[in-house]
């Protein structure tokens, strides 16, 4: 009896190798977490600092 279950590293997608796909996934995955937390930090950055919360002058 043959085994039924293709092999995940030699299977394709549209003729692209799912490993190609399992390393592409993390990257972007990254890449969109850190464009979010720029635009999240773009504010915080801009601000100016509140002096009069901290005493000094």
């Amino acid at each position: 009896m043959k085994t039924a279950i293709i092999s995940p590293a030699s299977y394709t997608i549209l003729g692209i190798p799912t490993v190609i796909f399992s390393v592409l996934i993390p990257i972007i995955g990254v890449a969109v977490f850190t464009y979010i937390i720029t635009i999240r930090m773009a504010p915080l950055v801009k601000a100016a600092p509140d002096y009069g919360s901290t005493g000094f002058l």
